[in-house]
């Protein structure tokens, strides 16, 4: 195994290796209903996963 590298500041320490950003074009939820659900769980469960 390699080293690790964390950044770091004042308050934290962190390895962010993925940054997802969704952009709608107006100012409304674009994820709703089951689709929103199914996507909140779904990041749920990767976070659980990784110990995040």
């Amino acid at each position: 195994m390699g080293t690790v590298n964390f950044w770091s500041d004042t308050a934290s320490k962190h390895r962010l290796k993925y940054h997802i950003t969704f952009i709608p074009k107006y100012r409304h939820g674009v994820l709703q209903g089951e689709v929103a659900k199914h996507t909140k769980r779904l990041f749920y469960d990767c976070a659980e996963a990784n110990s995040w």
